[in-house]
């Protein structure tokens, strides 16, 4: 079986819509839009001659400006030293299967859960546990770039160890390029109780000797039965072409501000409280997006915008874990509303932009239907 997702373009002009495929179909149809072309065309695009395995993340390159473009997946090979690209022309109306050796072998081969764009033709193949393999695709014969990640933090690095490979590790990761700069982010849930660390007095008294033998009740809790106050982010970037990682914000959740006028502020704050499967805005404006519940098992949820420049909540939007599980991610980011006119003043769904002072009391659950 095939079943395709999602796809990412090097262009804005390019995008593509979900479709699955079963074993019987001879086609899947992929959407192919031009912000320059007065309307969306659809394009059905072949399955190969040879058995796929299933690919769920595809990365589109445009080729030319008469519309062409490859649709590229990356898959595991039958040994650790080498991937298979499978690469579609939509100019040639063929598939090419290329293999790619593994440039780290002894790291663990990556496993897609996103795709990104990091320049003309350049896709980047992320895997939040082990790193991202990189591929310049207008080359004859890409040659792959492995890129690792920054290591986890405390809290993270038992939970990404145990998670399965794939979609479940973006709970606490995000990765996306603006103008060349790779920008990471990872959320860092932190408990309100901690081990004892005898590091943290300058004088040790026979009695905390023996009381330490005593494991208190928070060094015997598993981390998972540990009550949480909170948490903060901790973004990072880079080029392609760089070697290192530079830090940039650390921001908890204490941080961001609500306007304070409103009556119903303090719940605001109690619903980012419990956030997860932070996206970073793949625009240039420091938007950080969250899933939010007040509860872990509140019924309702909430989708958070949070500016990290100015350490403040933008916007609120409210959805029912009814219909979508909130231990599971479900939204993706895309920049194609930068390219449709859209006149002032149209609300999107239950999004609430906060904007002016008293505003937070709006409550996203009561706003009034068109």
């Amino acid at each position: 079986m095939w079943s395709a997702r999602r796809a990412v373009s090097s262009s804005s002009a390019l995008a593509s819509t979900p479709a699955t495929t079963a074993k019987t179909n001879t086609s899947c149809t992929r959407s192919v839009t031009s912000n320059q072309a007065e309307s969306a065309s659809l394009h059905p695009v072949p399955l190969p001659d040879y058995r796929l395995p299933r690919l769920d993340e595809f990365g589109i390159v445009p080729c030319g400006h008469e519309g062409h473009y490859l649709l590229a997946a990356l898959a595991l090979g039958s040994s650790s030293f080498h991937y298979q690209l499978h690469i579609y022309s939509s100019e040639d109306e063929r598939w090419t299967d290329i293999k790619l050796r593994n440039p780290c072998p002894e790291v663990s081969k990556v496993i897609t859960s996103k795709v990104i764009t990091l320049g003309e033709g350049v896709i980047g193949w992320v895997d939040f546990q082990h790193g991202m393999l990189v591929c310049d695709l207008k080359k004859g014969r890409p040659s792959p770039r492995y890129i690792p990640l920054p290591e986890p933090l405390p809290e993270n690095r038992d939970r990404l160890e145990a998670l399965l490979p794939g979609p479940s590790t973006r709970r606490f990761r995000d990765l996306t390029c603006i103008n060349g700069v790779i920008k990471f982010i990872e959320m860092e849930h932190q408990a309100t109780e901690k081990p004892s660390d005898p590091s943290d007095k300058d004088l040790l008294f026979n009695s905390d000797c023996i009381l330490s033998r005593r494991f208190k009740d928070v060094d015997k809790k598993p981390k998972q039965a540990r009550s949480w106050n909170g948490w903060r982010v901790v973004t990072w970037s880079r080029t392609v072409s760089c070697s290192s990682w530079h830090k940039g914000s650390v921001i908890g959740v204490a941080d961001i501000s609500v306007d304070k006028s409103g009556s119903r502020c303090e719940t605001v704050v109690e619903k980012i409280l419990h956030s997860g499967f932070p996206i970073l805005s793949p625009d240039a404006d420091d938007i950080l997006y969250l899933k939010s519940v007040g509860k872990f098992n509140d019924p309702n949820g909430w989708m958070i915008a949070v500016d990290l420049r100015r350490k403040r909540v933008e916007a609120l939007g409210a959805y029912s874990s009814v219909v979508h599980n909130p231990l599971v991610k479900a939204y993706c980011s895309f920049t194609l509303s930068t390219h449709v006119n859209m006149d002032p003043g149209i609300k999107v769904s239950a999004c609430c932009k906060i904007t002016d002072v008293g505003s937070c009391a709006d409550d996203p659950y009561n706003t009034p239907a068109d």
